[in-house]
């Protein structure tokens, strides 16, 4: 019972994580622009 609950919460985690780094990719360059622009 423990260790499904605890697969389950891995499994949960992993795609939060995944999720989290694909907004992370379009999030990234957008602040590195403003940044950009904030310099000029």
């Amino acid at each position: 019972m423990i260790f499904a609950q605890k697969q389950i919460y891995n499994k949960k985690q992993r795609t939060s994580i995944i999720r989290h780094k694909k907004s992370y990719k379009i999030l990234y360059p957008l602040q590195f622009f403003a940044k950009e622009s904030q310099g000029l």
